[in-house]
Order: C-alpha cells, then structure tokens, then sequence
C-alpha cells in the first residue's frame, strides 16, 4: 500500500515519517506494531527519521512484551 501527502515534509511536522535503524523508530511507535516501508518522492533526512511525501509499505513487525 502507498500512501502520499502534498505539501513539503519537516521533520516532526509534516510528511510521512520513518526510521532507518528499528531501533529508532521504537521510540516513535505509538504502539506494538512496526513496518517496513520505503520513502519517496520529497525527502528530509534528520539524525534518527526522515519525511516524505510518499510511503510504501513493504513488510508489518508485531511487537510481543515479555513479562517476568
């Protein structure tokens, strides 16, 4: 599925956003489920995540807790 947004992506404004590494992109999850996605069309690059005007979804990672 792909999904686009008009309009010029910022960082924690607007676009569509991801993190390279998954470990990044855990502390913007809003919840246990991840996804693999590719980023197009206008891109902003920050230290952790990026923007984009464009986001297809390649693969979904569910999230399991582990309670002692």
């Amino acid at each position: 599925k792909m999904h686009t947004v008009k309009g010029e992506p910022k960082l924690c404004e607007w676009g569509l956003h991801a993190s390279k590494h998954p470990l990044d992109a855990l502390q913007y999850a809003p919840g246990p489920i991840l996804y693999q996605v590719e980023l197009s069309g206008r891109i902003v690059h920050g230290v952790d995540k990026s923007a984009a005007t464009k986001r297809r979804y390649i693969s979904k990672i569910r999230l399991s807790v582990i309670s002692r």
